[in-house]
């Protein structure tokens, strides 16, 4: 880095480099400008210390996802089709083309969620979260 980060724009810049990429197996910093306090700080703000009282149970991850099939607003295959334009190492992230595809992959279940009953996309939200 050869400019001052603060705030948001420390976070927005440093978090990309968490991106991956065919072939990208590492990634390294060289700062001239910014301290190791300045950048903390910066991330400060979007860390919170979370501690658990009890073991964490893998089988209800499990059990909501499918309590959210159960909803039938997406299937394995939409979850397929977005994986495949997310994760194509040929495709441009974040053009407009991209952008296209995926909307064609959402629009769809997006309209099966207005569709239903409010109190099932209350529901359905609830569970999500």
């Amino acid at each position: 880095m050869d400019k001052k980060l603060k705030g948001i724009k420390a976070v927005q810049t440093l978090s990309r480099l968490n991106r991956t990429c065919a072939g990208k197996t590492d990634t390294f910093v060289l700062d001239f400008i910014n301290s190791t306090e300045d950048i903390q700080n910066a991330f400060q703000p979007f860390y919170q210390e979370m501690m658990l009282e009890t073991e964490v149970n893998a089988d209800l991850v499990y059990k909501v996802k499918d309590e959210l099939r159960g909803y039938n607003i997406y299937s394995d295959n939409d979850v397929i089709a977005l994986a495949a334009i997310c994760f194509d190492a040929n495709e441009t992230k974040g053009t407009d083309a991209q952008m296209g595809k995926i909307a064609a992959v959402l629009n769809p279940i997006v309209s099966r969620y207005n569709s239903m009953e409010e109190d099932k996309r209350y529901n359905f939200r609830r569970n999500l979260r």
